[in-house]
């Protein structure tokens, strides 16, 4: 798509913030802390905002289990705005709800009515 864009860091995805915009992070290992380096605020879309915009991260996965564990505060912090969460591991469903609080889905893609 000739609109999409790659955002590197927070300030770029906040310099170019327009409402009604909808922002995807997504997939593979973006919440693998040891990867990328902790529990990225980029790969969280944790970024502040004054407009009403949607956040979705979909087949995110974490690498294993145990790093839910062990970033657990850090998840339920980051994830607070995400509108959609979906996942590739049905394993980390149940424990993720439970540290975020949101559902969460096994998905690959993203749908399109949201």
């Amino acid at each position: 798509d000739t609109n999409s864009k790659v955002y590197l860091t927070c300030d770029e995805i906040s310099a170019d913030i327009n409402p009604g915009d909808t922002f995807v992070a997504g997939s593979d290992q973006i919440w693998n802390p040891v990867l990328t380096e902790g529990l990225t605020d980029v790969y969280t879309l944790n970024f502040k905002t004054k407009y009403n915009i949607k956040k979705i991260i979909y087949g995110a996965s974490l690498g294993n289990d145990e790093l839910l564990k062990k970033y657990a505060s850090d998840f339920k912090k980051k994830l607070d705005g995400i509108d959609l969460i979906s996942v590739r591991e049905k394993t980390i469903i149940k424990p993720l709800e439970q540290v975020s609080g949101k559902t969460v889905e096994q998905r690959y893609a993203v749908p399109l009515h949201l």
